[in-house]
């Protein structure tokens, strides 16, 4: 048996995932800031300038699978216990 105040492998995971998108929204932020000091552009803003870099959408994608992980155990329990 687990002790009493041991965390649920579902938050930690989550808490784990949501620190990595932050890490990432920030790699991201340096990114465009350096992209918009040599072309004078947000990177991904138009034809013909740099498209965006992989740490755009995955601090997006890291942010909601962290989300997903803290929310969804908590549903189940609210299914299971409405049977």
């Amino acid at each position: 048996m687990p002790p009493r105040n041991a965390v649920h492998p579902h938050i930690r995971s989550g808490m784990l995932l949501i620190g990595a998108a932050v890490v990432f929204a920030e790699v991201a932020w340096m990114h465009m800031r350096s992209v918009a000091k040599t072309y004078g552009v947000i990177c991904g803003s138009g034809p013909g300038v740099l498209a965006h870099c992989p740490a755009c959408p995955a601090s997006g994608l890291l942010f909601a699978a962290g989300l997903a992980a803290l929310a969804l155990p908590r549903a189940r329990l609210q299914a299971v216990r409405a049977r």
